[in-house]
């Protein structure tokens, strides 16, 4: 990452846990008003404000047998070393929450030594109450790597490669909340964010970027669980704005009115019309107009604490839209569905994916590109989990596709299936398998490639506070075009220590 760019997270992440720092005071504060909550001082301050911190650090050694992803009779292969420090940090109190997950990950390689190279990836979620009931904050930031093109299918950083990028994304949203009385209850929120990466490697795909997103909302009371009809008046304002003039701004503006009626405790109608205008760049949408009425209509339904299922089919400017969302919880076997089209950009659709609070995700799992470009995004995700004692089974679908409706109309698409199976079959010691396999149509260009990931790992817990892991990896992709097809197989020993 270049110099500018490393300015920039060393600001942000200090302003980031500066916030979170200064406002866990309040909470400490706010305990001492109350001397019956606890016993002491000690006690006051350790509910209102409680650090836990563990670093990590792990040791891997690697084999492959195509370190560069080359197409079959080129393979080159390699050893590649890792020492990565790691750290867990939580922050827990009465108005102030906040945890921080990071890694460094050193690679040193046998044979390309010119190639020994540094990442980092971290997440970072924080939530404070400014006033009691009134006044929040979130802020959120994550930096890690991902594909720069959906033309070539990567999964990690330790191949020898040009398609990757560092990521960073960043935000912070404060938002208001005020009842009033028994009439309505209003809400006020906005959120800058910004998405950067390695300007030198995105150039002509995208640039950094900077959101402003606006809402505010008044709606029915929530509390009020008897009356017959439920609304909320809702306007919703969303800007990016490139830091590159090779590429248009994009905004997003709409108003709407949202009704409930409830058939029954358990089952809610809903009724949303309104009215959007957008400006979505000159070469984007060229062949219909970006503005008009919206509407949608569909349920609500919670039989029980388990389930839940919410679905909405509508009508907006560019087609058909809606969501569907479905969950149910059993004591061994849980399943949810998700599905959302809606339009947007990628600034914004990155600053809502933070994904997991965990220092080994240091790689987007989505091979779809960079853009800077406004798209229609269809996107299912399908996953069943079966658990007993000692196994965990877990199926996933997903399947999310781009359609950016410019004059030539091309569309990428990202299809996949991921079964994997964890047993814990002795003491201390866990069998994990996976299998990925998907379907990837890259924009651009008219192929289809087919990419396969396979691993099989054994963990074995030697301390209470050490562990070791053997893990195989097989990878491919098969392809319209053979240039883009490629075998590697992945032998890795590593030893993680904890403290």
């Amino acid at each position: 990452m270049n110099e500018q760019n490393s300015i920039k997270i060393r600001r942000l992440n200090t302003l980031i846990a500066t916030l979170l720092l200064c406002f866990s005071l309040p909470a400490n504060a706010e305990t001492r008003r109350d001397p019956n909550l606890f016993k002491n001082k000690q006690q006051q301050a350790l509910a209102a404000r409680h650090w836990t911190i563990e670093p990590r650090l792990s040791i891997e050694g690697s084999y492959s047998d195509n370190i560069a992803l080359a197409i079959p009779g080129d393979e080159e292969s390699d050893f590649i070393s890792e020492v990565n420090p790691a750290l867990e940090a939580k922050l827990k109190g009465n108005r102030v929450k906040g945890e921080l997950a990071y890694r460094m990950q050193n690679l040193f390689y046998a044979e390309n030594r010119d190639s020994n190279n540094t990442f980092h990836q971290y997440n970072l979620l924080g939530n404070a109450e400014l006033w009691r009931e009134k006044f929040f904050l979130d802020a959120n930031s994550t930096l890690r790597q991902r594909n720069i093109s959906s033309q070539q299918f990567v999964t990690g950083n330790r191949n020898l490669d040009t398609n990757r990028t560092d990521q960073l994304t960043a935000s912070v949203r404060p938002y208001f909340k005020q009842a009033l009385g028994s009439l309505a209850e209003t809400l006020v929120q906005y959120e800058y964010g910004i998405v950067d990466f390695e300007d030198d490697k995105v150039v002509g795909t995208t640039s950094d970027s900077r959101l402003n997103d606006v809402l505010v909302a008044i709606a029915s009371p929530t509390k009020d669980k008897d009356r017959l009809l439920s609304w909320s008046l809702r306007y919703a304002y969303q800007d990016i704005d490139y830091d590159s003039a090779e590429f248009d701004d994009l905004n997003f503006e709409r108003v709407a009115l949202e009704l409930i009626y409830p058939v029954s405790s358990e089952l809610g109608l809903i009724a949303e019309g309104g009215y959007e205008d957008n400006d979505l760049g000159e070469d984007a949408f060229a062949n219909s107009d970006t503005k008009g009425t919206l509407w949608q209509a569909g349920f609500r339904w919670r039989p029980n604490t388990k389930t839940q299922v919410e679905a909405r089919l509508g009508d907006r400017f560019f087609g058909n839209a809606g969501l569907l969302r479905w969950q149910q919880r059993g004591l061994r076997i849980t399943t949810e569905l998700r599905y959302t089209k809606d339009i947007g950009g990628y600034t914004g659709f990155a600053l809502q994916d933070t994904g997991p609070i965990d220092p080994s995700s240091q790689f987007s799992a989505n091979a779809l590109g960079l853009t800077a470009r406004a798209f229609i995004r269809k996107r299912l995700d399908a996953v069943a989990s079966f658990n007993t004692i000692k196994s965990q089974i877990t199926l996933l679908v997903f399947d999310e596709e781009r359609d950016f409706r410019t004059a030539n109309s091309s569309t990428e698409r990202w299809t996949g299936i991921r079964p994997s199976w964890k047993w814990r079959f002795a003491p201390r010691t866990t069998l994990t398998t996976s299998l990925q396999w998907g379907r990837l149509k890259p924009s651009g260009v008219q192929r289809k490639d087919y990419p396969l990931v396979g691993n099989i790992s054994l963990k074995r817990e030697i301390g209470q506070r050490t562990q070791a892991n053997l893990t195989y990896r097989h990878a491919r992709v098969e392809s319209d075009d053979p240039l883009v097809e490629y075998r590697e197989n992945t032998l890795t020993l590593s030893l993680i220590q904890s403290f």
